[in-house]
């Protein structure tokens, strides 16, 4: 096993959305408390802003900015930010199909817990790119994520072929496969986060929602598969974290998960605020550091950013390829990030968007 945390979930929560002692904000708390997501203060006017020991100026005024991070396709994308975040050598490498999104969802916590990246392959083939990134990290193991119709023996064999160890944690589903990651890389967890297995939108944001310490585990809308269940119950949770609205994850899915532990529902109006959301309960207090951003209307980069933003302790928040939403500008704004990172192309995010992302990037001065 990867992680064995276990704490007292009433007296602290230790545990990656930020312990409830000190770091979360009231708003945060009766977010946690009642399932309703944290009011968005207002957001201050950019420009300079002073504090009592440091000067805080937006990087706009600086000549810094967003960066993107970006490929000529998805899988070149995770290659590119495989590269920029992980420059020490990593033993291991967690690889996914970059066709669909519930296996990679689930298995970025596991990468994340184990300070590793994701890279994503086609089901029949992985390209030379691909292969030569995990030689260049100097991995010597790669876990494939799914079964065979996700990722085939082909790749497979490419893998071995190259003298890679090849691990998989697969399932006869999507369900049985994030059962199985929560499996592998925890024995228990005082927080689980529940996501749809069905519609990528809500649940882009889960996984570095959760963390290190917490896994994602994977429901259809208006039943809990028997196996998550299973799984949920063995890892002995003393709050599960729906990520969603009711129309992703219904009222009798939660009543299930009622019954083995107290249900929290983080959600928004749409797929945006609800990045929001998990952003303001699980970063709250949180000041500076990395924010990665990814699009909400295409899957694949918003997964492959969950395991870098968790090894970097950053939230991932989705924008449209034109517009930043409001409820995002204003998750922006409460953050202060110190980086921007954009993931995908113009044609995924536009550069109109980047610079005004740029807006937001904080540069702290004494």
């Amino acid at each position: 096993m990867l992680l064995d945390t276990c704490s007292d979930i009433f007296s602290g929560m230790t545990r990656h959305i930020r312990s409830l002692a000190g770091a979360i904000t009231f708003g945060a708390l009766a977010a946690l408390l009642t399932g309703t997501p944290a009011a968005h203060a207002a957001p201050p006017a950019l420009g300079g802003i002073q504090s009592v020991d440091q000067t805080l100026v937006r990087s706009g005024e600086d000549g810094r900015g967003a960066e993107r991070i970006s490929g000529t396709d998805r899988y070149e994308t995770a290659n590119a930010l495989a590269y920029e975040i992980f420059r020490d050598p990593v033993r291991t490498v967690f690889l996914a199909s970059g066709e669909t999104f519930p296996d990679a969802l689930s298995g970025s916590v596991a990468a994340g817990a184990a300070n590793a990246p994701v890279l994503l392959t086609q089901r029949d083939s992985i390209s030379d790119n691909t292969l030569e990134r995990i030689s260049r990290m100097g991995a010597d193991r790669v876990v494939i994520l799914g079964g065979p119709s996700s990722v085939s023996p082909v790749v497979q064999n490419a893998l071995l072929a190259r003298g890679l160890t090849v691990d998989r944690i697969g399932g006869a589903d999507r369900y049985e496969v994030s059962a199985a990651i929560a499996g592998a890389t925890f024995n228990t967890a005082p927080v689980v986060f529940v996501a749809s297995g069905e519609l990528a939108a809500d649940s882009l944001s889960a996984g570095a929602g959760a963390g290190k310490d917490s896994p994602v585990l994977l429901t259809q809308k208006d039943t809990v598969p028997q196996v998550v269940l299973d799984r949920i119950r063995a890892l002995q949770p003393g709050r599960i974290v729906v990520v969603g609205g009711v129309n992703t994850v219904a009222e009798t899915a939660v009543q299930q998960l009622n019954a083995v532990a107290t249900v929290v529902r983080v959600s928004g109006a749409d797929r945006y605020a609800t990045s929001a959301a998990v952003a303001d309960l699980a970063f709250s207090g949180q000041r500076g550091g990395t924010v990665y951003i990814a699009s909400g209307q295409q899957f694949p980069d918003a997964l492959t950013a969950s395991a870098a933003a968790i090894r970097q302790d950053s939230p991932v928040l989705l924008v449209q390829d034109r517009a930043i939403p409001s409820s995002v500008a204003a998750t922006l704004e409460t953050l202060e990030p110190d980086r921007v990172i954009v993931l995908g192309g113009p044609l995924t995010i536009s550069d109109d968007v980047v610079d005004q992302l740029s807006r937001y990037e904080v540069i702290r001065t004494r």
